[in-house]
C-alpha cells in the first residue's frame, strides 16, 4: 500500500470509510452518472484498492440511497426519479419542521446574526432563474437553522435529505417566480425566529417547503395529460 493511501486511511479511519468517502464524492460530482452501473474492476482500477472495502462501501453507500442493487445484475448510480424526489422532499418538511422546537429552545443571537446574513446574501443573487446556485444558497439557510437546534441527530438526517435532494435535483424545476417569493418566505421566517414565535415559524416553514413539492405535483399531472 503507497503513501497516498495510507495517508487517506489515517484520515478516514479505514479502507471501507476511504471507499466510502470517495465514491460518494464521485456520486455527488457527477463523476460517475446517475443509471451507471458499477463495475468492481473499474471500481478497484479508480480506487486504487481491492474489492473488499469496495463491496462494504457500496452497501453502505446502497443502504443511504446513492446506489441502488439489482438482483443478478450488481450495482448502479440511482438516477432521478420524480416519485422518489417528491418522498425526499415530504421528509424535509417532516424533519425540518419538528426540528424548529430545538431551534427556538437553543439559537443564540450570533447564530441568529449569521442566518441574517446568509439571508442576505441570497438576496442579493436574483437569476432569471432557480437556478444551480440559487438552490446552494438555499441548502445554506436551510441547513444554517437546522444548525441552530444544536440536536446533532436531527443535523445528520436532515444534512443527509439535502445531500440526497442536491444528488436528484439537476435540472431547474422551479419558475422563475419562486426566485423572489422564495426570499419574501426567507424574510418572515426570519421575523418569526427572531421573535421566537415557535408556532407561527412551523406554520410558515412546512408552507415554505410544500411549495416546490406541489410545483412538481403540478408538473407531474402536466406531463400525465400531454
Amino acid at each position: 500500500m503507497d503513501m497516498k493511501t495510507n495517508n487517506k486511511e489515517s484520515r478516514f479511519g479505514s479502507m471501507p470509510a476511504v471507499a466510502y468517502q470517495q465514491l460518494k464524492s464521485m456520486i455527488m460530482d457527477a463523476e460517475l452518472a446517475p443509471g451507471q452501473k458499477l463495475l468492481y474492476a473499474d471500481l478497484e482500477n479508480r480506487l486504487k484498492m481491492s474489492k473488499t472495502p469496495i463491496i462494504s462501501a457500496l452497501n453502505r453507500l446502497e443502504s443511504e440511497g446513492y446506489v441502488s442493487l439489482k438482483k443478478n445484475a450488481g450495482y448502479y448510480v440511482k438516477g432521478s426519479q420524480p416519485e422518489e424526489i417528491l418522498e425526499i422532499m415530504e421528509a424535509r418538511v417532516k424533519l425540518e419542521v419538528a426540528n424548529i422546537d430545538f431551534v427556538i429552545r437553543n439559537c443564540t443571537d450570533s447564530q441568529l446574526g449569521e442566518l441574517d446574513k446568509i439571508h442576505a446574501d441570497y438576496c442579493k443573487y436574483v437569476p432569471e432563474v432557480y437556478d444551480k446556485k440559487k438552490l446552494l444558497m438555499n441548502t445554506r439557510f436551510h441547513l444554517q437553522m437546522a444548525r441552530m437546534g444544536g440536536n446533532s441527530f436531527m443535523v445528520r438526517y436532515i444534512e443527509h435529505i439535502y445531500e440526497l435532494f442536491d444528488l436528484r435535483v439537476r435540472f431547474a424545476f422551479l419558475p422563475s417566480s419562486r426566485v423572489r417569493a422564495s426570499a419574501v418566505e426567507h424574510e418572515k421566517l426570519l421575523d418569526a425566529l427572531h421573535c421566537r414565535k415557535k408556532s407561527e415559524l412551523k406554520s410558515l416553514l412546512t408552507e415554505h417547503l410544500k411549495q416546490p413539492i406541489r410545483i412538481i405535483r403540478k408538473s407531474l399531472r402536466n406531463l400525465e395529460m400531454t
